[in-house]
């Protein structure tokens, strides 16, 4: 059993029309690795923006919505890091052995 621990920044696109930002988010999440294969229940995510200065600069913005949207965001980005490792949806974990292309053959 293994945990590994990311630190990453991630963005989300807010479009408005007359207006696009692009939010960095600091995002920091961990999760468990057993015998090459990932523990869906075992990732803990924890997510920090700025709230205020959104707050300020949109007033009428709904910040519990906003914070859906970041949210479903940060879980995309980090099934596709997952993916990018090989540890998407609990598939084993690439060993440092296995050669980095399918079959094995270029």
């Amino acid at each position: 059993m293994v945990w590994l621990f990311e630190k990453k920044i991630f963005h989300h696109l807010l479009d408005y029309g007359f207006e696009r930002m692009n939010i960095p988010i600091r995002v920091k999440y961990e999760f468990e690795v057993r015998d090459g294969h990932w523990i869906p229940d075992s990732l803990q995510i924890e997510i920090l923006y700025n709230r205020q200065i959104l707050n300020k600069r949109f007033p009428g913005l709904g910040l519990a919505h906003l914070d859906q949207e970041i949210t479903d965001t940060i879980q995309r980005k980090i099934r596709g890091d997952l993916a990018d490792r090989d540890l998407a949806n609990g598939t084993r974990a690439r060993s440092c052995t296995d050669p980095p292309w399918p079959g094995g053959k270029i």
